[in-house]
């Protein structure tokens, strides 16, 4: 129903409900003036995602079946195409990607890893084809990737490790980029029209060395090192399980999270932070289960 309402907004400018597209190219459906529809969508689905995989790969379905959930992989897709969330896009492509040729490499269905890269690439080209807004926004992002040191991005990129140069064991404290960048740093590139600071830098990592410098990012790696270690090196996965592959999908989710060089909300400040925790419950959750059935 979510996916269903990103799609009425995208052909009738409203959504179900009467909320109106506020901003070109970018749909939020149901959440109205919060631009983060393909977010949700992105970070939510990993479960989902090892779900349908248990049940495309490792249980007798009639052909019809399997089709009509690959039928909804690419409908969720398409929908977080078309919200304008590119970043999100990505994630959300790379965790089906990622996921898909790790089960059909592990089965040996090498012709099918080459079907579903040319499935994903008959998707976005069809979407960019079909829409002015989707084209418009990808060509965009295409601009920023290439002219990254010329990008909004890459400003405040800088101005958080400015930042962290000036405290860079302890940082200036959790949520006050926002405070320090505008009292402390002055504009040293003032050929760029982009704005020196904002509410956070729009990347993970350098939002806490910026706010609590090498100790703090170093704490936070360390716990997610530890965390899986213990996940992985305690428990015997058997990747045919149902368990199992909710486990790796969220793993993998969670990788790309903090996968270093991408865009990110800020971690304190928005859900970005609770779909994380969210994310690390299914996994303990889901291993104590494993864990259950081998005793």
């Amino acid at each position: 129903m979510f996916c269903f309402d990103i799609y009425f907004q995208f052909f009738f400018k409203v959504n179900i409900f009467g909320f109106e597209q506020h901003t070109a190219g970018r749909l939020s459906g149901v959440l109205g003036k919060e631009l983060v529809a393909g977010s949700f969508l992105a970070q939510i689905f990993a479960p989902v995602l090892g779900l349908v995989v248990f049940l495309i790969f490792f249980k007798k379905l009639k052909y019809i079946k399997k089709f009509l959930l690959i039928s909804s992989l690419v409908y969720i897709l398409l929908a977080c195409l078309i919200t304008g969330e590119r970043m999100n896009f990505i994630f959300l492509t790379s965790l089906i990607l990622i996921l898909f040729s790790s089960i059909l490499f592990y089965k040996k269905e090498f012709n099918k890893f080459f079907l579903l890269i040319l499935l994903l690439f008959i998707i976005f080209i069809s979407a960019f084809n079909f829409s002015k807004n989707v084209e418009t926004r990808y060509k965009e992002f295409g601009s920023i990737v290439t002219n990254i040191t010329y990008s909004s991005w890459w400003k405040l990129y800088n101005s958080a490790y400015r930042l962290w140069l000036n405290k860079p064991l302890t940082g200036y404290g959790l949520k006050n980029y926002r405070v320090n960048c505008d009292l402390e740093l002055t504009d040293i590139n003032l050929e760029s029209p982009h704005q020196l600071c904002s509410t956070h830098p729009h990347n993970l990592y350098l939002e806490l060395l910026s706010e609590t410098g090498l100790i703090g990012l170093l704490f936070f790696l360390s716990f997610f090192f530890i965390f899986f270690k213990k996940i992985f090196t305690k428990i015997k996965f058997k990747l045919r399980d149902l368990n199992t592959l909710i486990i790796v999908s969220c793993s993998i989710s969670i990788f790309l999270i903090l996968w270093p060089i991408k865009t990110s909300g800020s971690f304190y400040t928005s859900w970005n932070g609770m779909f994380l925790w969210m994310l690390l419950g299914i996994i303990l959750n889901k291993s104590h289960q494993i864990n259950k059935e081998q005793k």
